[in-house]
């Protein structure tokens, strides 16, 4: 698991490329959150292009994420989602818990 992260346009950008299938890859990803999301940001986007299969823990993250942003009155958004994972998020009947966008350049847009 790589992350990148950057701030673009005012927006935490969060690049992954690898797979989202162990304890540690969530668990970096964990680290990455809290390093960089306190109360002044308001917008993270999760960059899946690279990331070609995620599992239960990973979504188990994006959740965690999404709350931790609503408590901070932020949003989680999440882009480039590939159909396999775009497949696990619609069978676990997740896909309306999240802002999904075809791109990063949409999911940069002002809201």
């Amino acid at each position: 698991m790589n992350i990148i992260h950057r701030v673009e346009k005012s927006v935490l950008v969060l690049s992954l490329k690898g797979n989202l299938t162990s304890e540690v890859d969530v668990n970096e990803l964990k680290r990455a959150i809290q390093n960089h999301v306190s109360s002044t940001t308001k917008r993270v986007v999760v960059d899946l292009k690279r990331v070609d299969h995620i599992s239960g823990l990973a979504i188990s993250w994006l959740l965690g994420t999404r709350r931790l942003m609503e408590k901070y009155e932020g949003k989680l958004h999440i882009s480039n989602m590939n159909p396999s994972v775009q497949e696990i998020l619609a069978k676990t009947n997740l896909m309306k818990f999240f802002k999904v966008y075809p791109t990063l350049n949409e999911a940069l847009r002002p809201e």
